[in-house]
């Protein structure tokens, strides 16, 4: 039993990159609390402009504790670097797949969003 009263482990884990995905929802990981999925956090920016994970789509079932848990991980993110490296990747294969839509005068791009 972890300090939170939780009887599992909370994880992260960045999908692998998908333009499509990256490209709606932003730079995001998965939370789970064992093998459930409690949430999302994304990475943004900041009132100062500093980056900063930021908890969102919470499932429906997830608990209070989970969420806590979730969030302490959440304020963790920043200092993982095997997670930070891999959101560096997601960020520049989206700035090369819009740069590449943006140049590509058949893009779909104006209608994708």
């Amino acid at each position: 039993m972890n300090p939170l009263g939780l009887d599992s482990k909370t994880t992260t884990k960045m999908q692998p990159y998908r333009f499509s995905d990256v490209s709606v929802k932003g730079t995001h990981v998965d939370i789970f609390v064992g093998n459930k999925k409690v949430t999302e956090a994304l990475l943004t920016l900041d009132d100062k402009r500093g980056l900063v994970w930021k908890r969102f789509g919470d499932m429906k079932s997830t608990t209070s504790k989970e969420l806590k848990a979730a969030d302490k991980l959440i304020s963790e993110l920043k200092d993982n670097s095997q997670i930070m490296s891999l959101a560096k990747d997601h960020l520049k294969k989206t700035l090369t797949d819009f740069e590449g839509d943006l140049n590509d005068p058949k893009s779909t791009l104006e209608v994708r969003i």
